[in-house]
């Protein structure tokens, strides 16, 4: 498989990407917005997380998040492993039910297994405690390894729940941020921006170790410029919701060193 890395660019696109951002703060990301019976550094707040980030796929995360605060003060039982399994773990179809017509997740019979497979795990492994999860754990890797133990959490939704668990403090690996999700956006930015030349997005998608050194490449420069990863995480997110699904390239950041201008910019 013969293809390029170039770090130099993610470098120059991460300054661009910085710049902008900082001047205009009205674009950062905000953390998920709780519902309003949840207090934040509770542990409610932290079974929310692994819930909500499990479902992190298939749809706009703001649809996600807006549904999913309705979804839990109507539904609050269904965050509380035990409460899944006496109602639901022989009842998948009502729950996928439930998970489509009141979050409209895009995949709900797999949502829904993932939903109950979550909670058993949760309830036999550690006792219904979500932070027992963390016992024992120091460095980024053996959070993450924990964490990808549990059904539904991939590069993508794990990742993302790893930078939630740490942005909002229930963990503290030794090390920092070691990796940022990579979804298919990112991957596509990548190309766009030349950091990875000579292979396509599904190639890409379907090679892990590749995956993993694109995600490196950008701690790596957010190390160097004393930004937090997730930070940088939250830059290639806004980049990709707000200009490059919305072909709103004549306005992006990085339209001048994008490849894949999709609208007339000139």
């Amino acid at each position: 498989m013969d293809y390029t890395i170039n770090e130099e660019k993610a470098k120059r696109s991460f300054i661009i990407m910085d710049n902008f951002f900082q001047k205009n703060n009205d674009l950062k990301v905000a953390n998920i917005i709780l519902p309003s019976s949840i207090k934040r550094g509770s542990m409610e707040h932290c079974k929310y997380l692994f819930y909500s980030c499990m479902l992190n796929y298939g749809m706009k995360s703001k649809v996600l998040h807006e549904n999913l605060q309705l979804f839990y003060e109507e539904n609050p039982g269904l965050f509380n492993p035990r409460y899944v399994l006496d109602i639901y773990e022989h009842n998948l179809c009502k729950l996928a039910d439930l998970l489509r017509s009141k979050i409209h997740v895009r995949y709900p019979n797999q949502s829904a297994k993932n939903w109950i497979n979550l909670s058993k795990i949760i309830l036999n492994k550690y006792n219904g405690n979500f932070d027992e999860i963390f016992i024992n754990k120091q460095t980024y890797s053996e959070y993450q390894a924990a964490i990808f133990e549990l059904d539904g959490f991939g590069q993508k939704t794990g990742g993302l729940l790893l930078r939630m668990l740490i942005d909002e403090g229930f963990i503290k690996p030794i090390d920092g941020i070691a990796e940022i999700p990579i979804d298919r956006h990112d991957i596509d930015l990548c190309i766009w921006l030349d950091v990875i030349n000579g292979l396509t997005a599904e190639e890409i998608k379907k090679n892990k170790k590749i995956i993993g050194t694109l995600s490196k490449i950008w701690v790596n420069v957010s190390n160097e410029f004393k930004i937090s990863p997730s930070i940088t995480d939250q830059y290639l997110w806004i980049i990709g919701s707000k200009f490059c699904s919305k072909y709103q390239c004549n306005i992006c950041p990085l339209n001048s060193l994008c490849l894949n201008k999709r609208c007339d910019c000139e």
